[in-house]
């Protein structure tokens, strides 16, 4: 089961929550729909009846799909079957209709609750009924269209606004971080109940509206806020035009690096879980710094603007592993925005200029950029089916191109003739070379190709890339090798290989001695590491999860004296660890989980004084462990 993180300033929803469990307890419902606007709470509520403990106890298994405007029906089952049925076997079906059956069969004998967020069309959810082969299980809908209930003849649960009082508990927890306004607030108060009718008890423009009034500290602040806040129009009864006004407001509230963050996060398709390591890697690229010991400090910035997005509810965040501490909670998180903030963005962007004129240039009809010289320094073209770019086009001023799941089969050779691009993402894309003319977008930092099942090599020129800081190869499955030269990239900070064929590391690697994080996660062949693996001195995430073919760790691991996170979970072979371990002074997390050949842990692991996490789950043959005081 899916933990779904449920937002931070929550107004009781115990209410509504009772009504829609009552609803789906009648012996005749299969389907309910949460039915309202967008911003309402809809996927607030559903997550509640996900999570509550009634739920748990009345069904077998319990899924949750997001899917949005335009779903991926196909990938939607599978993600159903692997939360229903089975994570690790395969249905033995892949197209569309049998696999749909498959489900119908398979379920049969179980009662299960399926969560369907976000469907905006009764043609998406008939091919999703998967659940009505077993009479005591339900299905659950989110949707802004009653259409869709009446589609399915579903039964309706409308969310309606909150009332007055719930609206101004839910402002004052954002805004006050308590249900009511503080006694030394109180002179606020004639501001406050102004912003909240507004707000038109609206709680997304509630929960934005009232994290932006946290930061207000003068009578003039408060005063500001209401007028802008008027002045973007009342939001009146459902009109969403109004709410984007409002949410707009939240936006110009931010200094132009925070702006630059949260677009690079409307960069991608709707209703995207995208990594914040990610992110922050793809907005440090886009600063203009050249000194390596500059590079960290961004970094540590970009982690820092991000935080401060999701204090603002600007951006929502997925829940962190259990597993994770303070070095790595931020690298193993997710983030996405509301479909009504993206929109936000998405207009930004456009601001009714013509397409060659808009710096951002987001999800365009490629078709129409034929013969086009455009000005954009930021192009996204994910999910877009085109095999190539359209001919003529050009983009000489492009900074940063996204290009996640699109049709592309090669890099477009026009690239070159963009002096100036610095990111490079073609994850999960159709592409099957990457051509040596990469060594010609020299100044590239950030090179992504998470994903691309048709790549079975990279060029030696790869390794000419300079610039080159993050290179992200995870989920390669046809990837077998590396370049031998990959250490020539000695202004990497972050290296991710998760390739299932990969035996071998080239014994250059250990020449990019910037790295700071290394992941190998994922590449179950791997026979082992460089014995030079404590030249990585500023290395401080290290992460082997997965790695079962490992049987042993470098003592010189012991000479990597900041390291924060250590992760060899599901590392079978290993059976002991070297003694250095207890030199990594600076080490706060240790994942040790279903390590099941490890017999025993170093008396050394007494000396790690800043350890925090340790996991030792499914560790089966562990016969010793010293005494240790974890902080």
């Amino acid at each position: 089961m899916l933990q779904m993180r449920l937002p931070e300033h929550l107004v009781s929803l115990d209410d509504k929550v009772h009504a829609v469990q009552d609803i789906m307890n009648h012996v005749d419902t299969e389907v309910v729909v949460l039915v309202g606007m967008g911003g309402i709470g809809k996927t607030t509520l559903a997550k509640a009846v996900y999570e509550s403990e009634r739920s748990r106890n009345n069904f077998d298994e319990i899924a949750w799909v997001t899917m949005g405007r335009d779903p991926n029906i196909l990938q939607c089952l599978q993600q159903i079957w692997a939360q229903l049925v089975s994570s690790e076997r395969n249905p033995s079906c892949s197209n569309m209709e049998d696999l749909k059956s498959e489900h119908l069969s398979t379920l049969k004998k179980k009662c299960v609750l399926l969560v369907l967020d976000d469907v905006w069309s009764v043609n998406s959810l008939e091919k999703l009924k998967i659940t009505v082969s077993n009479g005591d299980s339900r299905l659950l809908v989110t949707s802004r269209d009653m259409k869709v209930a009446r589609g399915v003849g579903a039964k309706v649960y409308d969310v309606g606004l909150l009332d007055k009082n719930s609206s101004l508990e839910l402002f004052c927890k954002c805004a006050f971080g308590m249900p009511g306004i503080p006694d030394e607030k109180v002179k606020y108060r004639p501001f406050v109940e102004q912003m909240v009718m507004q707000c038109a008890q609206l709680p997304l423009a509630l929960q934005v509206v009232g994290s932006l009034a946290r930061e207000f500290r003068q009578l003039a602040e408060w005063e500001a806020g209401v007028s802008r806040l008027q002045q973007s129009r009342s939001l009146g009864a459902v009109y969403e035009d109004d709410l984007l006004s409002v949410l707009r407001i939240s936006y110009e509230d931010l200094d132009d690096f925070q702006k630059a963050f949260f677009f690079c996060l409307v960069c991608y398709p709707e209703d995207s879980h995208v990594k914040v390591s990610d992110l922050v890697e793809q907005w440090v690229a886009c600063l203009d710094v050249e000194a390596d010991s500059d590079v960290e400090d961004c970094f540590l910035d970009g982690y820092t603007i991000c935080l401060q997005l999701m204090d603002r509810s600007l951006f929502m965040y997925d829940a962190v592993p259990e597993s994770a501490g303070d070095a790595d909670m931020m690298n193993n998180t997710s983030c996405y925005l509301h479909d009504f903030l993206r929109e936000v963005g998405l207009r930004l962007a456009s601001k009714d200029r013509p397409l060659a004129a808009r710096e951002k240039l987001l999800f365009p009809n490629l078709h129409q950029l034929r013969d086009k010289t455009v000005m954009a320094r930021h192009l996204s073209t994910c999910g877009d089916a085109s095999n190539c770019w359209p001919e003529g086009f050009e983009a000489p001023s492009m900074v940063s191109l996204i290009s996640r799941d699109s049709g592309l089969t090669a890099l477009p050779s026009k690239l070159v003739l963009s002096p100036h691009l610095r990111i490079l993402d073609l994850s999960r894309s159709a592409i099957g070379e990457i051509s040596p003319s990469i060594r010609e977008i020299s100044l590239l930092q950030v090179l992504r190709l998470d994903g691309c099942n048709g790549v079975s090599m990279l060029p030696k020129e790869l390794t000419d890339l300079s610039h080159l800081t993050v290179l992200s190869l995870r989920d390669c499955p046809g990837l077998q090798s590396l370049p031998e030269s990959l250490g020539n990239l000695t202004r990497l900070h972050s290296l991710f290989i998760g390739c299932h064929k990969l035996q071998h590391l080239p014994a250059s690697i250990v020449n990019a001695t910037r790295m700071r994080r290394l992941d190998l996660s994922g590449c179950e062949i791997l026979m082992s590491l460089p014995d030079g693996l404590g030249q990585f001195s500023y290395l401080q995430v290290l992460s082997l999860a997965g790695c079962k073919d490992i049987t042993s760790i470098p003592q010189s691991l012991g000479f990597i004296t900041g390291l924060q996170v250590l992760c060899l979970s599901w590392c079978r072979g290993i059976t002991v660890l070297p003694n250095e371990i207890g030199l990594l002074s600076h080490l706060q997390t240790l994942d040790l989980s279903e390590c099941r050949g490890l017999t025993r842990l170093p008396e050394s692991v007494t000396q790690l004084c800043e350890l925090q996490t340790l996991n030792l789950n499914g560790c089966w043959s562990l016969t010793w462990i010293p005494d240790l005081e974890l902080v």
